[in-house]
């Protein structure tokens, strides 16, 4: 009986904030677009500063271009 008047008193609260979540009002205007950031390789570091992974784009040809994942030390991991 405890269990039951407990999850409903439960059920309840979660009601409540549901409802006062929901009546807040909120904008409705259109952000602005993000900046466009663009280069040619992207790094991924940790905490030290270690590098993680490394992506980098190159184009052997102007029909063919590689998009490359590195790890480590130039080691490829996978091209698309």
């Amino acid at each position: 009986m405890k269990t039951q008047k407990f999850m409903i008193a439960l059920t309840i609260a979660n009601a409540g904030m549901l409802l006062f979540s929901l009546a807040q009002p909120r904008p409705t205007a259109a952000q602005d677009v993000a900046p466009v950031l663009r280069g040619h390789a992207l790094e991924i570091v940790d905490d030290q500063g270690v590098s993680a992974r490394r992506l980098k784009y190159s184009r052997h040809n102007p029909t063919s271009r590689c998009l490359t994942a590195l790890q480590d030390i130039q080691r490829p991991c996978y091209s698309v």
